[in-house]
C-alpha cells in the first residue's frame, strides 16, 4: 500500500510487477514509440472529475480513482486502476 503521502514503496512495485505477469501475452509496447520500457511513477495519481462547469468536484464530493502512472521514453503515459491491481483497497484513504 502507498505510504500517507501517495509514494509507492518495494512492495507495491512487487504487486505491480505480479499484476503485469498475469497478462504475459498482452502487447505492452508503446502506441506512439513502440518500445516497451516503462518507467513507473513514485506516486498514486488520479484524474480529476470535472463538473459541468467544467471544474473539478474534488471539493464536492466527487469520486477518486487511484491510479499508478507508467511512462514511456517518449512521453506517452498509460494509468492503470491502483485498486484493480491490488495496492489500494476500495474506500481506502490512507490514514494509519
Amino acid at each position: 500500500m502507498p505510504d500517507k503521502t501517495g509514494k509507492l514503496g518495494k512492495d507495491d512495485e512487487a504487486a505491480i510487477a505480479k499484476w503485469f505477469a498475469k497478462y504475459p501475452d498482452a502487447n505492452w509496447n508503446c502506441p506512439i514509440c513502440g518500445k516497451n520500457d516503462w518507467s513507473l511513477a513514485e506516486d498514486i495519481v488520479s484524474p480529476m472529475e470535472l463538473g459541468s462547469d467544467h471544474f473539478p468536484k474534488m471539493s464536492r464530493g466527487a469520486s477518486v480513482y487511484p491510479h499508478i502512472m507508467l511512462i514511456s521514453p517518449c512521453g506517452y503515459t498509460m494509468h492503470l486502476n491502483a485498486i484493480t491491481i491490488g495496492i489500494v483497497k476500495s474506500g481506502d484513504n490512507n490514514k494509519e
